[in-house]
């Protein structure tokens, strides 16, 4: 009991620490478990959340969107004016009292504590969904999860990472990774550089045992992650992978109403999601014109399955770049170059079937899972919903979160993730078909190199046994003595006669039964061409 109080205020100790960089991302190596029987979910209304995770802040940007078929608006906050904004008990749901449906559309780019902490208080957002956000246990996961009063959706969204892979590796090198970098990573990196200031000399990477004596106020299983992390970042910089695709999760929340959809991006540019902005901005969009919240929904996973297959593309262009050179001339570069595309293909495979489980489970079980939300449903009587219900009476029990109208654009989101996923397959098939084809070459021209020497071999050692023996000191030798090389001749010319052919007559045969098989296909070919030929 003594050790594990101890271990708690080690960890609080730890990410108290005043010198710890107040970042979303640098938060990722700290407090990323709970201790054993700790009560699941966050719950900002409680104190300690707030003593917790209050270091987690960024200037975010945020925009508030309210439209429908007839209306626009939208509004731009930072973190102190959105809170004050949704401190305003008018805001919850836009134009209550109006018959026009109006869809609001909040979207937050940056990760911060006091944005997070006061949308769940406004909109009442589930505590697993809000730990789920500032504490994952799988970035590279998706998942959607349905609560009472809200629908979580949890996707992993892959772009091509902009700038030269050169920058990168020196930006990974020095710890000092721009703005375009993972913000997780680049905290990793920075608290390294820090903790590691105060080691006498680079050595071996911390163990449970050392981590102690190595980071005072850092628990063994934080230092163990950190060295497991820093592999990795050492690992990334060997690969020098030659399509750079970044990770980053997006978290979306429809609210239960169907009026508001909150959208929450790691970056704070909203560059990612300037198309949905655009097409909300045109008055005969489909998305305008509808009015449907869940069709906001379907929007982002659009757009992140959008930007997955350009990065299937991009796989696409580089293998086929890599095949040309192996054809023309194979190499260890490329062959290495085909084993890490190969170990990223696997990866974003693995990352891109939860997303495919994910929309399946909202086109075919949303309404299922919504009622099973719902503490007051019974599967005798039907569901009995309330005012502001998603479902409005018993006559529509298999309404759910997603509309009819979303559920077929989300089938075309699924055929576009089993297209990519295809074609990831594809891919990891050529690649592997191309290291075994890199290899087989490898092999047939060091084949070839030994066929080479024994030929030399066999032509050289006669003559170099004989010419040793002529080149001896005997008194009595008369090529010697008459300076005639005639016998020597007369010796080797027959004994070279009978190796050569000995050796090298198998080879000689082939090589003469391939000609006569050349010969036969064309004099059997060359007639019907001449037919074909106009």
């Amino acid at each position: 009991m003594a050790l594990g109080r101890s271990t708690s205020s080690v960890r609080r100790a730890a990410c108290a620490c005043p010198s710890a960089s107040n970042t979303a991302g640098d938060f990722d190596g700290c407090n990323l478990h709970d201790d054993a029987g700790d009560e699941p979910g966050i719950n900002p209304a409680n104190e300690s959340a707030h003593t917790r995770y209050g270091r987690i802040h960024e200037k975010c940007q945020i925009q508030v969107t309210d439209y429908s078929w007839d209306h626009y608006d939208t509004r731009s906050f930072e973190n102190e004016d959105f809170v004050q904004f949704l401190s305003d008990q008018k805001v919850a749901f836009p134009r209550e009292s109006d018959e026009t449906p109006t869809v609001r559309w909040i979207n937050v780019g940056g990760v911060s504590w006091d944005v997070l902490s006061a949308l769940t208080m406004k909109y009442d957002i589930h505590s697993l969904a809000l730990e789920d956000i500032l504490r994952p246990q799988d970035r590279n996961s998706s998942k959607c999860d349905y609560f009472k009063k809200c629908l979580f959706v949890r996707i992993v969204c892959h772009t091509l990472r902009p700038g030269n892979n050169s920058q990168e590796r020196e930006t990974l090198e020095d710890g000092s990774m721009g703005s375009r970098s993972d913000p997780h990573i680049r905290a990793l990196t920075h608290r390294w550089r820090r903790w590691t200031q105060h080691s006498s000399s680079e050595e071996a990477l911390p163990t449970s045992k050392s981590s102690r004596l190595r980071f005072p106020g850092l628990p063994s299983s934080h230092s163990r992650r950190l060295a497991r992390q820093r592999r990795q970042l050492i690992i990334e910089k060997l690969r020098d992978s030659a399509v750079q695709v970044q990770l980053a999760p997006v978290f979306l929340f429809l609210i239960k109403g169907g009026d508001t959809v909150i959208s929450i991006y790691p970056a704070s540019d909203m560059k990612l999601t300037k198309p949905i902005a655009k097409r909300l901005q045109d008055p005969s969009s489909g998305l305008r014109t509808s009015c449907d919240a869940s069709l906001l929904i379907q929007s982002h996973l659009d757009l992140i399955i959008d930007l997955t297959l350009e990065i299937v593309e991009e796989y696409q262009d580089v293998i086929s770049e890599i095949e040309k050179d192996l054809l023309y001339r194979p190499n260890m570069s490329s062959t290495k170059k085909l084993h890490i595309i190969s170990a990223d293909i696997h990866h974003l495979k693995r990352t891109l079937e939860p997303v495919q489980t994910m929309v399946e489970g909202l086109r075919k079980h949303d309404a299922e899972r919504t009622m099973a939300a719902y503490f007051d449903y019974d599967m005798t009587k039907g569901y009995r919903g309330g005012k502001g219900d998603l479902t409005p009476n018993a006559n529509q029990p298999r309404v759910g979160y997603m509309s009819y109208r979303t559920s077929i654009y989300l089938s075309d989101i699924q055929d576009h993730i089993e297209f990519a996923l295809r074609s990831l397959d594809m891919f990891a098939g050529v690649t592997a078909h191309l290291i075994d084809f890199s290899f087989n070459m490898a092999s047939y021209e060091m084949n070839e190199r030994m066929k080479q020497l024994t030929v030399a071999s066999i032509i050289f050692l006669p003559l170099t046994l004989l010419t040793g023996y002529f080149g001896m000191n005997f008194e009595r030798m008369e090529s010697v003595q008459n300076h005639s090389e005639f016998f020597f001749w007369m010796i080797a010319l027959p004994v070279m006669g009978v190796l050569i052919p000995l050796f090298t007559g198998t080879a000689f045969w082939r090589m003469l039964r391939s000609f006569y098989r050349r010969f036969l296909l064309e004099s059997i070919v060359g007639p019907s061409r001449a037919v074909d030929d106009p």
